[in-house]
């Protein structure tokens, strides 16, 4: 997985596309925290590819939820609208 995070040639929407989907490969084992980095590494590092940053922000917040972190849900969406991401 980092060979491939690390490839320069998958730089732009192709990285924010793997990064995103490592996040539900990790999300469909329950593996909610890891999960949750993928998608926070997607969200915050790829607003250029609002696809993907949108779709992890979504499943952030669901996983911040799981995780009985509401409070850190509503910080997600808050820094989503407040920094106009999208």
């Amino acid at each position: 997985m980092k060979k491939i995070l690390q490839n320069r040639q998958w730089r732009g929407e192709i990285h924010a596309k793997v990064t995103y989907y490592f996040g539900e490969t990790y999300f469909r084992e329950n593996s909610y925290q890891d999960a949750l980095n993928f998608y926070e590494r997607a969200f915050f590092g790829f607003k250029k590819f609002p696809r993907y940053a949108m779709l992890s922000c979504k499943r952030a917040v669901e996983v911040l939820n799981t995780l009985q972190k509401p409070q850190k849900a509503k910080d997600f969406i808050k820094e989503l609208v407040e920094n106009e991401y999208l």
